[in-house]
């Protein structure tokens, strides 16, 4: 310790110059130098030299000090430029250490960044994935749904397209039931009408042998006035002389006899065979328009009679559930005696069927009347 002291009490009071034999190393980035044990002293030239050199060899060489200052500058400017170059050293290495540093802190970070990142695409594709897996969830349930609803919209329109047809093939086999039933009704009709045609004239009074002169000698007096060339004109006037109490009511076996020769007589005229049964169909014409509105009131009550079925019919099938049990029986029966009386083929005449039919269209009239029955389908 005391050595110590006394090296660097020596340093402070002598201005010891390192020289050439010192010797330097770096520690802890410094540079430092270790001087060997050489005793150096000042000389007379102001320089610091070795003890054992001659004080005065070295003061008398010329040039000496300027060199040594030469040289002190010079190993000041390498000390000083070795120290830069240390500093830079020093800094270049802190500088690649820091870089280094901040390369491998870089290099975690990417690596952490990229762990990070492929963290986060493995959950975003784990997040997709379990995305699609839902959509294709939801997509099957919602196909599953779309099918089953379809099979069930499928299946309600099969439901409707039969009971429409089914309601459809009612209609057509009511429509052709309707329709076989007029067709047979027209058919009823048409054979009776030509039936009816045929009875007709036995419907028609038949007539006596009086009538029938008068009528002959009527005719002969409406062709003669029209055709006064197709007979001799006096046999024409003896014969409505000899027959005139024939127009006047009266007929006997010699009128008879007279009107049978003129009737020969007349009937040598083929004009007047035509003009005849044109005279005869005129007043069978007459006859039988008698009948016919005898048959179109006995048919429109026959009308009245298919109304009223159809119309109590409907009215009963609607209105089922809210008749009374009073009402019900009451309207079969009417429906029944309807429908009898419609098929009735068992009057003595017609005008006796057209006196029931009219009675009984009355009466249920009154019955419809009566019990607030709706007619016309107003249901």
């Amino acid at each position: 310790m005391k050595k110590l002291i006394l090296f660097f009490l020596l340093i402070s009071l002598s201005p010891i110059t390192i020289g050439e034999h010192s010797h330097k190393y770096i520690k802890d980035g410094m540079y430092s130098w270790w001087i060997p044990p050489t005793i150096y002293s000042r000389n007379a030239c102001g320089t610091n030299t070795r003890v054992e050199m001659s004080q005065n060899e070295e003061c008398a060489h010329p040039g000496y000090r300027a060199r040594e200052q030469k040289k002190r500058k010079a190993a000041e400017v390498k000390r000083k430029a070795d120290a830069k170059k240390a500093e830079a050293k020093r800094k270049a290495d802190a500088k690649k250490a820091a870089e280094k540093r901040k390369a491998a802190d870089a290099k975690k970070a990417a690596e952490k960044r990229k762990a990070a990142d492929s963290k986060k695409a493995a959950e975003k594709r784990k997040a997709a994935d379990a995305k699609k897996a839902e959509a294709k969830r939801k997509a099957t349930a919602e196909a599953k749904r779309k099918a089953t609803a379809e099979a069930k919209r499928i299946a309600e329109l099969k439901k409707i397209i039969d009971e429409k047809n089914r309601i459809a093939e009612e209609k057509r086999k009511l429509a052709e039931a309707k329709r076989l039933a007029k067709e047979k009704r027209l058919a009823e009709e048409k054979r009776f009408a030509e039936e009816e045609f045929n009875r007709k004239l036995a419907l028609i009074p038949p007539e006596t042998a009086l009538k029938k002169a008068q009528n002959f000698l009527s005719d002969v007096q409406v062709f003669v006035e029209s055709n006064p060339d197709e007979y001799d004109i006096i046999e024409i006037t003896m014969f409505f002389i000899n027959t005139k109490p024939i127009s006047e009511g009266v007929l006997n076996d010699e009128l008879l006899n007279t009107i049978e020769s003129f009737r020969g007589f007349i009937k040598t005229s083929n004009t007047f065979i035509d003009f005849e049964e044109k005279q005869q169909y005129a007043r069978n014409k007459i006859g039988i328009a008698g009948v016919d509105k005898l048959i179109s009131d006995i048919n429109s009550e026959l009308s009245s009679i298919d109304h009223h079925i159809n119309n109590l019919t409907i009215y009963m099938a609607k209105n089922l559930s809210s008749l009374s049990t009073e009402l019900i029986p009451l309207i079969l029966e009417k429906i029944t005696v309807l429908k009898t009386i419609n098929n009735e083929n068992s009057f003595i005449s017609k005008k006796e069927e057209l006196k029931a039919l009219k009675k009984l269209n009355h009466e249920i009239s009154n019955f419809i009347f009566e019990n607030n029955i709706p007619i016309n389908g107003n249901y």
